[in-house]
Order: C-alpha cells, then structure tokens, then sequence
C-alpha cells in the first residue's frame, strides 16, 4: 500500500514538473522566441531650408530600417538604406561620366538626429554598370548634432568584394583595385544593419571638389535635388533594399 502511495505521489510530481516544463517551452515558443518584426525599408531625401550649415539650404536624409524578424534566432539578413548623387541618363538611356583625375578629395559637412551616429559607408561607382568602390576599407564616419566638416581622399577607394565575385566580367582589368577617375558615375552615401532597426535623419550640405592644388570646386550645395557637374545634369537619389 505504502508503495503504491508512493508511486502515486512521484506520478503526480513528475506531471506537474513536466507540465511546467511543457508551459514554459510553449512560452518560449509562442511569446519569447517569436519576434515578428516586420520588414521596413523607408528612405527619403528633400531640401531643407530650416538647417543648414552653408547657404540657404541642405539636403536632408530621412530613412527608417526594420530587418524581418519572425523568431528570435531568424538568421539575419543585412538591409540598407542610399543617398547617391548619380548621373542622368540621357534621352538614349546613355549614362556620360565626371572626370575627377585632377582632384584629390571631395569636402562636405554633415550632421545626424542623433548625438552618436555611424554613416557606414562612403561609395563611388564608375562607368555605366556603375561598379562599386568603397571608401578606405569600408571604413565608418562618426556623426553628431552638430556640423563638423569631412574629407574624403579619392585615392583611399577599394573596389568592393562583391563586383570581383559577381560581376568581374563587366570591371576594366586595368581597375581591379582602384577606381577609373575619369569615369566616374555616382559618388553617395549608405547606412546598413542587419538585426537592429535604424531610424533618424542625417543633413549634408555643401560638398566641394579639391584639386591637387588645394582649390575648391562646389559639387552640390544642397540648394537642389538637380545639379549639374562638369556640364552633367545629376540628381540626387534615396533608396533601401535588402541584401
């Protein structure tokens, strides 16, 4: 009797135990591990004449970036958000290009929403596949609320890893390494994530152009979303994608 007694008191014990076990997994399933973000890919320029660092106006880059997320161990998936300054094509689709041999960096201010803001990457891309080229080894620029000035040396390009993998066929031989300044089709800016959503506003104004003598060409003022460079019309362009 004693036995059985007992037999029946570890029975009892062992179901509690295992249906505490069992609630906390369903927990963990349907509230802890279950995230369900879902994909947010918001990016916006405009011209804005309330803060600006030179002249009247500047640009304003707004964008808001939410990876997919259904479960807390999802593998991520890396998005971003653009602000390129990209050639038109003219009436044929035929994209020309800006000749920079002759300058030796490009100088711009700039200011973020945020107190501590990290731009990502600073791009260049070059004839008309627009093959990309990174700025110093992907290097990171760090932004705050207030203006302060940047200088971005043109011989400090790399080309991207992914244009020798995917897309070797369409590079000039002559530039596996470094860009062709003479052909020169977008120049911009990109922000990216890969688990953390990203939100804010980052203004630039006032980029110019420096010749090897230390002269100052502007390239845009931030006046206008349409510029013209070296007889080129160019526009700025916002953008997100998932990688």
């Amino acid at each position: 009797m004693t036995r059985t007694r007992n037999s029946n008191y570890k029975g009892i014990v062992a179901g509690f135990v295992a249906g505490i076990i069992g609630g906390i997994f369903t927990w963990l399933a349907t509230d802890f591990i279950s995230v369900k973000q879902n994909l947010v890919l918001l990016s916006s320029v405009s011209i804005d004449s309330n803060d600006t660092r030179q002249g009247n106006s500047a640009l304003r880059w707004d964008f808001r970036l939410q990876p997919a997320k259904k479960y807390l161990f999802s593998p991520a998936h890396t998005i971003g958000g653009l602000l390129h300054l990209r050639i038109r094509p003219d009436n044929d689709g035929h994209i020309s290009e800006l000749d920079l041999l002759k300058y030796k960096e490009i100088r711009f201010f700039a200011k973020a929403s945020s107190e501590i803001f990290i731009l990502n990457e600073i791009n260049l891309f070059t004839g008309p596949d627009f093959i990309q080229y990174r700025y110093s080894n992907n290097e990171t620029f760090l932004l705050s609320t207030k203006w302060a000035e940047y200088h971005i040396s043109l011989n400090k390009f790399a080309i991207a890893p992914w244009e020798l993998k995917y897309r070797s066929h369409l590079i000039d031989k002559n530039f596996l390494g470094e860009p062709n300044l003479r052909k020169v089709s977008s120049l911009g800016f990109d922000l990216k994530t890969e688990a953390d959503a990203l939100s804010g506003r980052i203004w630039i104004d006032y980029l110019r152009l420096v010749n090897k003598e230390g002269n100052e060409e502007i390239l845009a003022d931030g006046n206008s979303l349409n510029v013209k460079v070296q007889g080129h019309p160019m526009v700025w362009l916002a953008g997100a994608q998932q990688y």
